[in-house]
């Protein structure tokens, strides 16, 4: 009787610690964003503000739009979406190492072969 051979732990996986932090920083990124943004809109609005003293002091109307918090020139999108975007494929490789496989095998009827 052949004994099969033991199985690495999940947590033995890099993908593994990658998905678990990028899962953390979405949580953070959820968490933070409407402090972020109370924040971010402020910091614009006095940046817009210097602009528009400026183009007063040299006699043009100021055409600078102040920003709104649903209105800001720089969000959390982008970084949300990058995290998200590695979260996913983190988990998918997760998966597929540690449960696809077995779920495969047991699904089409053959024995799992560990290399």
């Amino acid at each position: 009787m052949d004994p099969q051979p033991k199985r690495s732990s999940i947590v033995d996986s890099p993908w593994y610690w990658i998905y678990v932090f990028c899962a953390a920083a979405l949580i953070a990124l959820i968490v933070i964003g409407p402090k972020f943004a109370r924040r971010q809109t402020l910091d614009e609005r006095n940046y817009q503000a210097r602009q528009r003293a400026n183009q007063a002091a040299l006699g043009q109307e100021p055409d600078v739009p102040l920003s709104t918090e649903d209105n800001r020139i720089i969000t959390l999108t982008p970084l949300f979406l990058i995290v998200a975007v590695v979260f996913t494929v983190a988990w998918a490789i997760v998966w597929w190492s540690h449960l696809g496989r077995r779920w495969f095998h047991r699904t089409a009827g053959t024995r799992e072969t560990t290399p």
